[in-house]
C-alpha cells in the first residue's frame, strides 16, 4: 500500500514537472501599422496612375512601324520628307515631334515632317528624329530615327543662243548649270552632224553646212559634272530653203 501511494506521488511530480518547463505557444494576429496600410495605399495609387501610360507604351511600340525619307536619293533640288510607317492607328490623339539635323547640328526653324530643298549641300547627312506624344505626353524612349546622304544633282543642259546662215558656218551656243557648283563639260552625243564640232569647256557649237543640207537637223549634246552625272539633250533646227 506504502509502495503504491510512493508510486502514484513520482507520477504526478513528474508530469507536473513537465508540464510547466513547455513553452507556452500563443497565436496572435498583429494589426497593421499605419505606415504600411500607407505604403500599400500607395502602391495601389501608383499602379493606377500608371495604368493608361503602361497602355500607352504597348499602343506605341504596337502600331509604329519606322520611318521613311522621300525621294530615296535626294539631292539639293529635293524638298525631303520623312513618312511614318503605322499599322491600325486608332486613337486620334497620337502626335509627334520633328527633330532635323545636318551633319549633326540641329536644323532651326524645320519643325514638320519636311525639310525644304537648298538648306543642305551635295554629301551632307540628314538625320530626322521622329518622337511620338499622346495627350501631349512625351514618350522619347520611343524615338524613331533614319538617315539619309544628299546624292549629286545633275545639271541642266539648254541652248543659249544659236546664229544661222544657209552655206556659212553655223554656231550653238550650250548652256548648263549644275545645281552643286561643280564644273561642267561638254560634249556631242547621237545624232552627230557631219562636221560639227563643239568645245568641252565653254559649249560652244559650230557647223557648217553644204547647200544641199537643207531642211530639219537634228543632234545631241551633253553636260557632265565632276562626279559623272550627265545630263543628254536632243536638239533640232531648220535651215530654210530661199
Amino acid at each position: 500500500m506504502i509502495a503504491t501511494v510512493i508510486l502514484g506521488s513520482l507520477l504526478f511530480i513528474t508530469y507536473w514537472i513537465s508540464d510547466r518547463s513547455a513553452p507556452s505557444v500563443e497565436k496572435t494576429h498583429e494589426a497593421p501599422s499605419n505606415d504600411m496600410l500607407k505604403k500599400s495605399s500607395l502602391g495601389q495609387e501608383s499602379n493606377k496612375a500608371n495604368a493608361p501610360e503602361t497602355q500607352n507604351r504597348n499602343y506605341i511600340s504596337s502600331i509604329i512601324e519606322g520611318l521613311t525619307i522621300t525621294p530615296p536619293r535626294p539631292t539639293v533640288m529635293d524638298n525631303l520628307k520623312v513618312e511614318i510607317k503605322v499599322h491600325n492607328p486608332e486613337k486620334g490623339n497620337l502626335s509627334y515631334q520633328y527633330q532635323w539635323q545636318i551633319n549633326g547640328k540641329v536644323v532651326e526653324g524645320a519643325k514638320g515632317n519636311v525639310l525644304p530643298a537648298g538648306l543642305a549641300r551635295k554629301k551632307d547627312r540628314i538625320t530626322i528624329t521622329v518622337i511620338p506624344y499622346i495627350d501631349d505626353v512625351e514618350y522619347k524612349e520611343f524615338n524613331y530615327t533614319v538617315q539619309a546622304l544628299i546624292y549629286n544633282a545633275a545639271p541642266t543642259l539648254v541652248i543659249e543662243e544659236d546664229t544661222r546662215k544657209e552655206g556659212d558656218l553655223i554656231k550653238f551656243q550650250l548652256k548648263a548649270e549644275d545645281p552643286d557648283g561643280d564644273k561642267i563639260y561638254y560634249a556631242l552625243e547621237e545624232p552627230i552632224l557631219e562636221g560639227m564640232t563643239i568645245d568641252k569647256n565653254t559649249g560652244k557649237i559650230m557647223w557648217k553646212p553644204t547647200e544641199k543640207q537643207k531642211g530639219i537637223h537634228r543632234f545631241g549634246a551633253s553636260a557632265t559634272d565632276l562626279d559623272g552625272s550627265k545630263t543628254t539633250k536632243t536638239f533640232e533646227f531648220s535651215l530654210d530653203t530661199k
